[in-house]
């Protein structure tokens, strides 16, 4: 996992959601997909920006995709496709992909102009032409965000998409950042059958969600049986931290903030122990910050003396959400909760294993 191509997502996760409503709203006796390309001015440096898009339904009505969106029985299985995404798909590298789902159906070439074996799509749409059969449940998000970061020259832009086959079941889409080998957002499709009902008013609600749910149990399933294990620490308490006052600086000098970090909490699990730290992490050139986890491989007791390790997992979190990382093929899942006792607590503020679920 590339932790720069997933750093933008959690400070702007929020603003993702409002605009994608909206947008929603305006455009939905629309009869194709809209791409919205929306630049967080607040942010914006040098070829910097967020990509807002539409995922492809195109099986059902937009008008009753949106009025059903907020039903509260869709609630629990849209977090179960949330978690499964960032816990399970987030954590795989380009060659693990490949050897659990086969080579690409298709692959999308960048959309900065990087040379990848497809070119720049026409018509402002960001992924390809999907296959007949895509179906988007109705839990799953209505769109989806990636990073406007790139290279200015497009021959070091390799972002692409490439979507895979879940056997008979459905489709993995895999949106990589500039470097190409990291995972910036995925979306799980299913695959239409003869029993499969369209939305195309609310009363289709009920046996679609049915042949929804149904679907989702038999691509989980499958998956399972081909991912990485997963060992899911649970709940992990977190200390909070801020950021420290920026001392004086002149007329256009640069900002020269200083980060706080918390003393990290020590977990173990799966036969490998962690410590996780909260951290602020500044955006290049701006004085806005992010509230990351950083996670690095730590001595099997806590007592021990600990190793000064690179971080194997760096980027924003939101509190509650469960995350994923992988270490040496394993997977890994921690669920944080940030506590407030301060940037500097006086000790180690450790959870031991038993407590942390």
């Amino acid at each position: 996992m590339n932790n720069g191509e997933h750093f933008f997502a959690g400070s702007v996760k929020w603003v993702v959601k409002r605009l994608l409503s909206l947008c929603l709203v305006l455009a939905e006796d629309m009869q194709r997909i809209v791409q919205v390309v929306v630049v967080l001015w607040a942010f914006c440096g040098p070829c910097f920006g967020v990509i807002m898009f539409f995922l492809d339904a195109p099986r059902d009505d937009a008008k009753t995709r949106r009025e059903v969106q907020s039903r509260s029985e869709l609630k629990p299985m849209r977090d179960d496709y949330d978690n499964l995404i960032h816990t399970r798909i987030w954590t795989l590298n380009p060659s693990e992909v490949e050897a659990i789902f086969g080579a690409p159906l298709s692959v999308t070439g960048s959309a900065f102009g990087g040379g990848t074996n497809e070119p720049v799509r026409a018509g402002g749409s960001i992924h390809g032409r999907h296959p007949d059969d895509l179906v988007l449940a109705i839990f799953a998000p209505s769109g989806a965000a990636i990073s406007g970061l790139h290279n200015p020259d497009p021959a070091s832009c390799h972002d692409h998409i490439d979507l895979h086959a879940v056997r008979e079941f459905g489709y993995l889409e895999i949106y990589y950042g500039v470097s190409g080998t990291g995972i910036q957002q995925a979306v799980l499709y299913f695959r239409a059958d003869g029993g499969f009902v369209p939305l195309q008013s609310t009363n289709d609600f009920a046996r679609r969600l049915e042949w929804d749910k149904n679907r989702f149990a038999a691509v989980k399933k499958w998956l399972d049986g081909h991912l990485p294990k997963l060992t899911d620490f649970g709940i992990v308490q977190v200390a909070e931290v801020s950021p420290l006052p920026e001392p004086n600086r002149g007329p256009g000098a640069a900002h020269q903030f200083k980060y706080a970090q918390t003393v990290p909490v020590w977990v173990q699990g799966g036969g490998m122990a962690f410590n996780i730290a909260g951290k602020e992490e500044p955006f290049p050139e701006t004085k806005f910050t992010n509230h990351c986890i950083e996670v690095r491989i730590a001595a099997l007791s806590p007592d021990a003396p600990q190793p000064d390790n690179p971080p194997v997992f760096c980027r924003p979190v939101t509190p509650g959400v469960p995350f994923g990382f992988e270490v040496n093929g394993r997977c890994f899942s921690i669920t944080p909760k940030f506590v407030n006792i301060g940037a500097h607590p006086a000790g180690p503020f450790n959870v031991p294993p038993s407590n942390m679920r």
